[in-house]
């Protein structure tokens, strides 16, 4: 389930999944989308399941750029983070109730933090 919602969620976004690797873990890359002539983007996601059933999603963004000289393309660098933006689209997709959960448990934390902030003169 948690993969299906992975992959739609990136289809939303323009990336369609390539190839698929099974194993301890379901994984899976899209294609590389290009935004301009020198930088490209693609997704691989890796799908954890523990022994209780639960799933833990992986998302890392992969960006390629190239330089131009003289006409000629070199590689010049591959950049890969993990796209934690991506990872709470796909938990308000997968277990909205739990994503609800956890921004009102954020929200309070900030706003006592910042009425600390406030009574210490900050």
């Amino acid at each position: 389930m948690v993969d299906q919602h992975a992959r739609s969620l990136l289809r939303d976004r323009g990336f369609n999944q390539v190839s698929r690797i099974d194993g301890e873990s379901t994984a899976f890359e899209t294609e590389w989308k290009s935004y301009d002539g020198d930088t490209q983007q693609k997704y691989v996601v890796r799908i954890l399941r523990s022994r209780s059933g639960s799933s833990r999603a992986e998302i890392f963004s992969h960006y390629r750029t190239e330089e131009t000289k003289q006409g000629i393309g070199h590689p010049s660098r591959l950049e890969v983070r993990r796209d934690a933006d991506l990872e709470w689209d796909l938990l308000k997709r997968v277990a909205p109730d739990a994503a609800r959960e956890i921004s009102r448990k954020a929200d309070e934390s900030a706003a006592r933090a910042t009425a600390g902030c406030r009574e210490m003169g900050g």
